[in-house]
């Protein structure tokens, strides 16, 4: 009983009647049952059939008790053993897990049968419980990683406006240096434009002025016209001596 709870937690025996039964009877077949002490059980006459029992067959590993019934007249043997486990496994529900084996027939031709529905009503509970947590712990798993994602494409985001400020600051920068340096050449050819104009105004106020003599050179006078009237030429030339 033990191993085929075992294998259908490990889920190596689907949780299935059949699959039970079958695995439960090939369990019991790997040896005969064995007892060192005494068995006592009470026996009971009515109505041409002999009852045996109810009496214990083992207390470990697992309790088993068992009753039997002969009837006289057609020598029909039944005898009904229940096993059940001494603690109930993970994920089990209600009373302890339990199985019937059910031996019939004319003695001493007996086939034996096994009733497992109590264990597998009780394997195919606790597989639902068993899913059930395995499942809210993948749905857990699931809303913790959305969290992270959604922590992670915050924080990305995050990053990318900040990625994209530093961009537009930069640009924002550059375009601002562009400008400055369009207004300080603007500002130099406009300074050499009015340097240009200077100098091209002095030189010709120095083209017009009239050249100056050099020291010790004779003066080049123009001949002085001869007077219209005699006596007002002698008249300049007394004002003149």
């Amino acid at each position: 009983l033990k191993r085929v709870i075992a294998a259908a937690e490990a889920e190596k025996l689907a949780v299935a009647d059949q699959s039970v039964e079958t695995a439960l009877a090939a369990e019991f077949d790997r040896a005969p049952f064995t007892s060192a002490a005494a068995l006592r059980a009470p026996i009971t006459l009515a109505a041409g059939a002999l009852r045996f029992g109810p009496t214990a067959l083992a207390a470990e590993p697992a309790r088993a008790d068992a009753n039997a019934t002969l009837d006289l007249r057609s020598l029909e043997f039944e005898l009904r053993s229940t096993v059940a486990a001494l603690a109930a496994p993970k994920y089990w529900t209600g009373a302890a897990p339990q199985a019937n084996l059910i031996w019939k027939g004319a003695w001493p031709l007996l086939e034996r049968r096994t009733d497992a529905k109590q264990l597998f009503n009780g394997l195919a509970a606790a597989a639902i419980l068993r899913d059930s947590e395995r499942l809210a712990a993948v749905d857990a798993d699931i809303r913790e990683r959305a969290f992270f994602n959604r922590r992670l494409k915050a924080v990305e985001q995050e990053r990318e406006r900040e990625r994209l400020r530093i961009l537009a600051e930069l640009e924002a920068a550059r375009l601002a240096a562009e400008e400055e340096k369009r207004r300080i050449d603007e500002e130099k050819r406009k300074a050499l434009e009015a340097a240009r104009e200077q100098s091209d105004l002095q030189r010709r106020q120095e083209q017009a002025r009239p050249p100056i003599p050099a020291p010790g050179a004779p003066l080049n006078l123009p001949p002085r016209a001869a007077p219209a009237n005699p006596a007002s030429a002698e008249a300049q030339g007394a004002r003149a001596n």
